[in-house]
């Protein structure tokens, strides 16, 4: 499966997730949805909940109604519920989560 990376590169921040969402038929509707892996580097452990301050993971999920169709609904959720950042290539994303995610451990060994 392909994925597609965004950077919000103010708040140091990127995000992954599936180039194409994942889409259920129901009765009348279509539900669309993707987990966002979130990577940012102002993340750090809660020392009273052991989680992470910022969310990790950002599961994402739409009912569209008939008489939309398969490839409309997607193409909404796509431009409502995808970062609104600039799309970054995978050398980019991984480069960046490393960094990002080292500076969050770093933040949690100076709390």
């Amino acid at each position: 499966m392909n994925d597609v990376f965004f950077h919000d590169a103010v708040k140091k921040v990127v995000y992954c997730c599936p180039a194409e969402p994942e889409v259920v038929k129901k009765v009348n509707s279509w539900l669309v949805g993707v987990t966002l892996q979130i990577s940012r580097a102002d993340n750090c452990i809660d020392p009273r909940t052991n989680q992470w301050k910022h969310k990790v993971r950002l599961p994402l999920k739409e009912t569209y109604n008939f008489p939309d169709s398969r490839q409309a609904a997607i193409q909404h959720f796509k431009n409502s519920k995808y970062p609104p950042y600039p799309e970054i290539k995978a050398d980019e994303y991984l480069q960046l989560k490393a960094k990002y995610e080292q500076q969050a451990e770093s933040n949690q060994k100076n709390s």
